[in-house]
């Protein structure tokens, strides 16, 4: 068992699973935006070979809003770069917030046993 085990395990919550999946959603979605996997080009006559009406234009429009993105970009940082950045690093945050969460938890229960041995301590000066 590694250490990454043993604080899975030890995890308050199981975030641990959670942090993964996003951290492979989004270094997909670092891939697909890095590499542009959308292909532009495409023959109409193949997209017209679609049955289905509305989704042959619901892909058109998906597409044109794409191609509209990446052609305007003036290599400035968007929302949209932020939210790849934010999507990123959070399952650092989620890490961080079990850590964090485990501290105070860890801080209370110090601190109510203090405060009882406070409590006795001063009782058993005043008698």
């Amino acid at each position: 068992m590694n250490v990454g085990e043993t604080y899975a395990s030890n995890s308050i919550f199981n975030w641990s699973q959670i942090s993964y999946v996003t951290f492979i959603i989004s270094v997909f979605s670092i891939i697909l935006y890095s590499v542009k996997l959308v292909d532009f080009n495409k023959d109409s006559s193949e997209e017209q070979q679609n049955d289905n009406h509305f989704s042959d234009d619901f892909t058109k429009l998906i597409k044109s809003h794409i191609k509209a993105f990446l052609m305007n970009r003036k290599n400035v940082f968007t929302w949209y770069d932020g939210l790849l950045v934010s999507v990123s690093f959070l399952f650092l945050t989620f890490l961080l917030a079990d850590i964090l969460v485990s501290f105070i938890i860890s801080f209370l229960i110090f601190a109510v046993i203090q405060f009882i041995l406070n409590k006795i301590n001063s009782e058993e000066t005043n008698s």
